[in-house]
This record gives C-alpha cells, sequence and structure tokens, in this order.
C-alpha cells in the first residue's frame, strides 16, 4: 500500500517512520538539536555557558556538544538549492 503526498507516492513503511519522527518531536527535549554532520545524523546537546557582560547587559555563552552519533539515517547538513527539493509534502490523501 502506497499513500501519495502532493509530490512523490510513499511506501506505508515511509508513511509510519514520518509519523515516528513526529511523535518523536513532541516530546523531543528542548536541550538537544539534530544535526547533519559529514552525512551523520548527531545529537547536540546545549550547555549553557559563562555569564559575559557585553555593553551593561549580562549574556550566557551557550555551547554545544556532540553527544550520540544515530547510525542508519541519511542526512544532509546543507540548505538544498531550490532545484533539488520541489516541494516538502506533508499532505496525505
Amino acid at each position: 500500500m502506497t499513500r501519495r503526498c502532493t509530490v512523490v507516492d510513499l511506501t506505508e513503511e515511509e508513511v509510519k517512520a514520518i509519523a515516528s519522527l513526529r511523535r518523536l518531536a513532541k516530546k523531543w527535549p528542548q536541550s538537544l538539536e539534530l544535526f547533519g554532520w559529514s552525512g551523520e545524523l548527531h545529537v547536540l546537546k546545549h550547555i549553557p555557558g559563562d555569564m559575559h557582560r557585553i555593553g551593561g547587559t549580562s549574556v550566557s555563552q551557550q555551547r554545544q556538544k556532540s553527544v550520540a552519533t544515530i547510525s542508519g539515517i541519511h542526512c544532509d547538513g546543507g540548505d538544498p538549492s531550490s532545484d533539488e527539493v520541489v516541494q516538502k509534502g506533508d499532505e496525505e490523501e
């Protein structure tokens, strides 16, 4: 069984994978971030840094640390050109 989005046909397995990511996004901690780095998917953790004063304002210098690498999910860390991605098809029929 396939489902059709606005641009391409998706297999049932692909539809389930996307739904799984959407469920995960609802409970994903704000302290973690996904990052595509050299074709691998990394999980970064936001680490509060030292407080600095800039122009009389206290500013926290936040850092990020790669805490995990997720293998098996192809990713690209760059922005695609307009001809590489036609449309993000979220709609199902």
